[in-house]
């Protein structure tokens, strides 16, 4: 399953479907960890690096919160690619949607799941 790097914090790309089959199968006889971060959350754990290792470490990162996947698809890193003169493009052509078409708005992480 694929993680974004949305400012330090990992989320899973995941939809609903996926997320409750990961949940009931994926721990299998042992403690599965599943965090919901939102973009409070990301911003709290931008300052609290023990915070961010404790959400980093979860089995399951579920994208709770609209602001996070605009997050995703200006801040996110997938792999470790994207540059900042690519961020700074997709900044504003983000605004140009969110102002004239806000319903076209893609994101890195498909949807968000509470």
């Amino acid at each position: 399953m694929k993680k974004i790097d949305v400012l330090g914090v990992y989320v899973n790309d995941v939809v609903l479907d996926e997320a409750v089959d990961v949940a009931l199968n994926g721990g299998g006889n042992k403690p599965f960890f599943v965090v919901t971060p939102n973009p409070e959350i990301v911003l709290e754990a931008r300052k609290n690096e023990k915070y961010r290792e404790v959400l980093n470490s979860a089995d399951l990162s579920l994208p709770d919160g609209f602001g996070l996947l605009w997050a995703s698809a200006f801040f996110g890193v997938v792999d470790g690619k994207k540059s900042k003169v690519v961020r700074f493009f997709i900044g504003i052509y983000l605004l140009f949607l969110a102002l004239f078409f806000p319903n076209k708005i893609k994101t890195v992480i498909r949807e968000r799941t509470t």
